[in-house]
């Protein structure tokens, strides 16, 4: 899980109507790897939620690396025994 703050200063408080904006920004940029876990609300200068990997999004990236890395060591490998 991860949380995820917009943070006010100053002045910014009088336009409070940007933190909702910006963290929908950011959930649109997240779209399909994370959900909300919980809804987003004011906590003081901040405008803070939760949000979680969605299932089987990290397992899939995990295992993606893996055969990359798996595949870069055999490359060296195999370089390396035909010197």
């Amino acid at each position: 899980m991860v949380k995820i703050s917009v943070v006010f200063k100053g002045r910014q408080m009088a336009h409070q109507e940007f933190g909702p904006k910006m963290l929908d920004k950011i959930m649109s940029n997240l779209e399909g790897l994370a959900e909300q876990e919980r809804d987003a609300r004011f906590e003081g200068r901040r405008y803070v939620t939760v949000v979680r990997p969605t299932k089987g999004t990290v397992k899939q990236e995990v295992n993606d690396q893996l055969e990359t890395g798996n595949k870069k060591q055999e490359t060296t490998i195999n370089a390396s025994k035909s010197n």
